[in-house]
This record gives structure tokens, C-alpha cells and sequence, in this order.
């Protein structure tokens, strides 16, 4: 008896000195050497760049992985150490680090040493690409009515996504939603902001965030008129602004956040011939209007799809030059000093375009992206051209996809916060669902398709904020609601 009484003292003894030369318990009842870290971090207030703090338990683990958002530039991270004694040394590069200050390089895979008297710990770290994921949000909807004509863009100002759409339910009147905090609201009255019906529209927003609204108004022969919302309420800019009906309308805010409409003449009789482009800009409170661009050669081409987007005071403006045998679009520019052409009567060798649709987009060093369709390889496919302002040439961003055009409004085309290109587009191989591609930047190839919902929509929309670094895509669904997703390294 006193043999397994002496045993059990041994043992007991020599556990008690095993566990010593470890440091103590954490409370999930794990052990750590003295040399040990216990968690690290990414504080955004040590990497602004960040849009949260990443901190990575560590617990026994030696090989570590970290996700970071690829916009992240990983040539000078700042690094907080947890560890289990503070008074042990963090070692990189043969160099003496100081935790919350230290700038570290982790482009390639780094070894950090703890160390403490003689004793040492290696940590391996790699940074890695977060994944992006989709995340649905909160529906929108209208009792008792169907929401299948809308348009969304993303607020520059506050980055909450904006959506226009005919309210069926008021008359059809053009009405205005955001989404923010988890909630849709009305920007103004829920019944619309319109006298009445409307035709083709699009909006823009001024430097404070303002929306302003241009549109082809039923109410005065399908002429231009255009609103804006400032102080709590929508007030009108101008009503029947051109002389004849228009289509195809565009807008763009001024540097002097003054609004510059393009249309196209869809009625002969008016200040300018029919299929012609209509220039209407706003300047001191009144509309000059019935304009033309001086520099652009007209001849056979109707301005369809324009789209105009501001850099750096200056207004870019592309139009599909339907019905030309020249060319697939034109692009143009226009300051202080004028309008300018960037380049006119661009087209695809061998290539004959399909005239559903058609996009533009600036990226954040101001090469102009251009999407169109072409049938160059047997069938319309979506095309994403890149045109390099100093060198003044188009080059295609990667091969067409295989998403086949069939009907308009078939894609939205925008661009990451990253610059990365992303196409939303109604699948004509996959019964229209909605389907979002991205261009992988590593090998300058196409991700495969992914379907965001099995079934069709009619119009599906995709954008960016540059704030909180997002991605909004927004279709309806059968119901008639409008199905709004978030794409984020957070979700």
C-alpha cells in the first residue's frame, strides 16, 4: 500500500514538473510554450486600408494562413502580437521587432522567431486572397404590384445602392429607393416623383451625393425633362427641355455638378433631324438644349445606349452608333475647353455587332472600359474592350464569354473597387438566370459562371462602392420584387 501511495507521489511530482516547463492553461485548457503567440492582428488603426480588424488565434498552431482582401497591398503591414510572456523577443530578418509598429513585407511567406533566454518558437506566415462571397439582402417590394422596369447605381458619396424604378402601383410614376442599415427607404414620396409615365431614364449623382433624374416624359410628348433631389424633396430642373421626342438617354454631372443630358432625336420636326444626337447641358440655371456634338461625324449612325461618365473635370461620353456600317461606337470627351473625340467608328475586325446592348466604364486611372456583343466568333458574345488613353488604343481585356446575347438589357457591366471587370448578365444558355463572371487577374482569364438564382429576370444590374469596398447586384425575381445581393470580403 505504501509502494502505490510512494507511485502516485512520483507521478504527481513529475507531471507537476512537466507542466512547469510549459507556460500556463489557457482557458480552453490548452498548453503553451513560453515562447509562444497567442493571437496576432491586422488593426485598421495601425492599416487604414483595412475595413475591419483581422485577428487570428493561433492557439498551437505553427503554420499559419492569413485571408486578406487581394486590395490590400501586403509590402507594408503593421502587426499586433499577443504573446504569452511580453517580455520575449519577436525576431524577423535577423531584426528586433516591435509589435503595433513594426512594418512588415508579406509578399512571399515570412518565418517570425519568439524568443526567450534559450528558447525559441518559428511561426510561419502567409498572407492569402480572402474569398469574396455573395450575400442576400432584404427584398424589395410593392403590394400588389410588380417591379419589372428599374435601374441601380451606386451612391459615390454614402456607397448605399440606389434604385429608380417606374412605380405601376402610382400611376407609373418614376420613384426612388435606397438601401441603408438593413432597410429600404423611399427618397421622397413612395408614390413617385413624376407627373406621370415615363420612357427611357437614367440617373447620376452630384458631388454631395444629390440624385439627379433625366428622362423621356410621357406627360409632354416624350420630350426631356429632368429632377433632383436637394433639402428632403425632388424639384424640377426643366420640363420638355428638347424640342422633339427623344430615346436613349444619358446623364452626366459636370465637375461643376451641373447636369449634361445625351439623347437621341426620335421625332422628326424638332430643332434637329431624327436619329440624330441631342446635347442638352444646364449651365447658370438655364438648359441650352437641341445641340449636337461639333466634333462628331453623324452620317447614318443613331445614338443608342449613351452613357457618360466624369474624371478628373472631365465628361466622358460613349454612344452605340446603331445602324452604322463604320464602326460599333464612339467615344467622346468634353471640359471647359470643349468636346473632343477620343475615338470614333471603333470596331472588332471580322465582326459584326449585335445591337442589344452596350456599356461603358471608367476604371480608377481613367482607361475607358467598353462592353459590347459581337458575333466574331458565330454567336453575340459579351465583349470587354479597354481602351489606354496615352496610348490611344482598344486591346480586349480577355477572350468574349461564353454568355450568349439574345434580348436587351442582357448585362451590366462594372468595375471592382480593384478594377477588376464584373458582368451580370440574364444567361441565354441557363433560361436567363442570373448569372455574375469576373475576370481572374492572375491569369487574365474568365472565372467560371456563377448563377446567383434559379430562375428568369428581366433586368439585373451590378455595381460598386469604393467606400466600404462592396458589390451590389440587383434583379427581380417572378414575384416582381426586386432581389438585391452583396458581394464583400465579410459576409
Amino acid at each position: 500500500m505504501n509502494r502505490i501511495i510512494l507511485n502516485l507521489f512520483f507521478l504527481s511530482l513529475l507531471t507537476f514538473l512537466n507542466v512547469s516547463c510549459l507556460d500556463e492553461v489557457d482557458n480552453k485548457g490548452e498548453l503553451f510554450d513560453k515562447t509562444s503567440i497567442k493571437s496576432f492582428g491586422f488593426y485598421m488603426e495601425d492599416n487604414p486600408i483595412l475595413t475591419k480588424d483581422i485577428i487570428v488565434d493561433v492557439k498551437n498552431n505553427k503554420e499559419l494562413r492569413v485571408p486578406l482582401p487581394s486590395y490590400v497591398d501586403r509590402s507594408k503591414l503593421v502587426v499586433r502580437y499577443n504573446l504569452l510572456d511580453e517580455s520575449a523577443d519577436i525576431i524577423l530578418n535577423d531584426e528586433l521587432q516591435t509589435s503595433g509598429v513594426s512594418v512588415v513585407d508579406f509578399t512571399n511567406p515570412v518565418d517570425l522567431f519568439i524568443k526567450l533566454g534559450n528558447e525559441t518558437n518559428r511561426y510561419s506566415i502567409t498572407v492569402v486572397d480572402a474569398p469574396l462571397e455573395w450575400k442576400r439582402l432584404l427584398p424589395f417590394s410593392i403590394a400588389d404590384s410588380k417591379i419589372t422596369d428599374f435601374q441601380m447605381k451606386i451612391n459615390p458619396i454614402n456607397g448605399c445602392p440606389y434604385v429608380l424604378f417606374v412605380n405601376k402601383a402610382s400611376e407609373s410614376k418614376l420613384t426612388m429607393v435606397s438601401y441603408k442599415d438593413d432597410k429600404w427607404d423611399y427618397i421622397g414620396s413612395s408614390s413617385g416623383f413624376t407627373d406621370g409615365d415615363t420612357n427611357s431614364k437614367d440617373f447620376d449623382f452630384d458631388s454631395k451625393g444629390n440624385p439627379y433624374v433625366a428622362y423621356c416624359d410621357r406627360t409632354i410628348d416624350r420630350k426631356l425633362s429632368v429632377m433632383c433631389y436637394e433639402n428632403g424633396e425632388w424639384k424640377s430642373l426643366g420640363k420638355g427641355i428638347t424640342s422633339s421626342r427623344i430615346d436613349h438617354v444619358g446623364i452626366s454631372l459636370t465637375e461643376k455638378d451641373e447636369p449634361m443630358v445625351l439623347s437621341l432625336v426620335a421625332a422628326a420636326g424638332g430643332g434637329l433631324p431624327r436619329n440624330e444626337l441631342n446635347v442638352s447641358t444646364y449651365i447658370n440655371g438655364s438648359w441650352l438644349s437641341d445641340q449636337t456634338i461639333p466634333v462628331r461625324d453623324a452620317g447614318s449612325k443613331r445614338a443608342w445606349y449613351n452613357q457618360g461618365k466624369l474624371y478628373n473635370g472631365i465628361n466622358y461620353w460613349a454612344t452605340f452608333d446603331f445602324g452604322s456600317k463604320e464602326g460599333f461606337f464612339s467615344v467622346y470627351s468634353y471640359d471647359n475647353k470643349g468636346w473632343k473625340v477620343v475615338d470614333e467608328d471603333v470596331k472588332i475586325e471580322n465582326a459584326v455587332a449585335n445591337s442589344r446592348a452596350f456599356a461603358m466604364n471608367l476604371d480608377s486611372n481613367g482607361n475607358i472600359y467598353a462592353v459590347i456583343a459581337d458575333d466574331e466568333t458565330g454567336d453575340a458574345r459579351i465583349r470587354v474592350l479597354v481602351y489606354n488613353l496615352e496610348l490611344k488604343e482598344w486591346k480586349t481585356v480577355v477572350s468574349p464569354t461564353e454568355a450568349i446575347v439574345d434580348r436587351a438589357n442582357v448585362f451590366s457591366f462594372a468595375l471592382s473597387s480593384e478594377d477588376v471587370p464584373y458582368l451580370l448578365y440574364k444567361d441565354k444558355m441557363n433560361s436567363f438566370y442570373p448569372t455574375v463572371i469576373s475576370v481572374n487577374e492572375a491569369t487574365k482569364k474568365w472565372y467560371d459562371p456563377l448563377v446567383l438564382d434559379q430562375f428568369e429576370v428581366d433586368q439585373c444590374y451590378i455595381d460598386f462602392t469604393k467606400i466600404y469596398r462592396k458589390g451590389y447586384a440587383l434583379y427581380n425575381n417572378p414575384k416582381g420584387e426586386l432581389v438585391l445581393q452583396e458581394l464583400s470580403y465579410e459576409n
